[in-house]
């Protein structure tokens, strides 16, 4: 019995450990939040964005749209698995350490499925090639991708998410700020992909010539205007996510320290005139730092 349970908990710290290793290779940053994490929120926390890691990196892996989306639909089926079991007595089989780390997340914390639906629209759609038309269009992509992230991870701390509540707010505008962030942070990889996440009414706006923007033609004065209206959209929706940090539970803040991600970066975007190819601006060595600062002080 000793055995089989030594056994069980090897499996479980092996899921654990891949989904970390993923976040260590893939995103660094979100490494560092887990590491500040309540302990028992951690696998929780993983889960969820190695899910994220593994949906997003499907429109790099594959050759054709068809082929991404046969992919979605293999975690979509596992995840309605997941769903599924938690109504009934039906046993999941084994599928993959994320897919069985993110079943156990839902069934021990009774997760929403909306969270999980809107991410794979989101990730689905991002299969094409990315045609904003406006900020509100990116800032609805960013809401389908990081604000769900952070209200299925709220859940873990049991928090009945509403609309109107003041937690379901700070997490829609620091998932927004997040997702902006991170997409300004990409520039350097989407150029080289050809791909373009700013939205059409700002091209036309600012008079920015895609071609040149390919080519990193980065100081001229309507691009460097564009990637400023970017950023600045980031900040405002991280001020008005701040607004709500005194009606938040204490016990809650630890799922918002990643406000740092946003701090960190736009400060180095900035301060490198945004300069975009400079492989600098993707990189932070203070974030580790700020990220414990932020909770230390039970703020965000």
């Amino acid at each position: 019995m000793e055995e089989e349970d030594h056994h069980h908990r090897a499996r479980d710290d092996d899921r654990f450990g891949y989904c970390l290793d993923l976040l260590r290779r893939y995103d660094h940053d979100q490494f560092l939040v887990n590491l500040v994490q309540p302990r028992n929120h951690r696998r929780a926390h993983a889960a969820l964005r190695a899910l994220n890691i593994e949906l997003a990196r499907i429109r790099h892996v594959v050759t054709n749209e068809d082929l991404g989306r046969l992919r979605i639909d293999f975690f979509r089926q596992g995840l309605e698995r997941a769903f599924t079991a938690t109504t009934t007595t039906t046993t999941i089989p084994k599928q993959t350490p994320v897919l069985d780390l993110v079943s156990e997340t839902i069934a021990q914390f009774a997760l929403s499925k909306q969270w999980f639906d809107r991410l794979l629209s989101a990730r689905e759609a991002d299969l094409s090639v990315p045609n904003f038309k406006s900020i509100q269009d990116v800032e609805q992509f960013a809401e389908m991708t990081q604000s769900s992230l952070l209200y299925a991870y709220l859940e873990t701390f049991g928090e009945q998410l509403h609309p109107s509540s003041p937690v379901y707010q700070a997490a829609s505008h620091l998932g927004r700020s997040l997702g902006l962030t991170i997409l300004l942070r990409g520039t350097r990889h989407h150029i080289e992909s050809r791909l373009c996440y700013f939205p059409q009414e700002w091209i036309q706006k600012y008079n920015v010539d895609l071609s040149r923007h390919y080519r990193g033609q980065w100081n001229e004065s309507n691009s460097i205007h564009m990637l400023q209206a970017m950023s600045n959209a980031a900040s405002s929706h991280l001020v008005a996510a701040r607004q709500y940090v005194h009606e938040i539970p204490v016990d809650v803040l630890p799922a918002f320290v990643s406000s740092a991600i946003v701090d960190v970066y736009l400060a180095k975007i900035r301060r490198y005139r945004y300069q975009m190819l400079d492989p600098r601006v993707e990189f932070a060595a203070s974030l580790g730092w700020k990220l414990l600062w932020n909770k230390w002080r039970r703020r965000f």
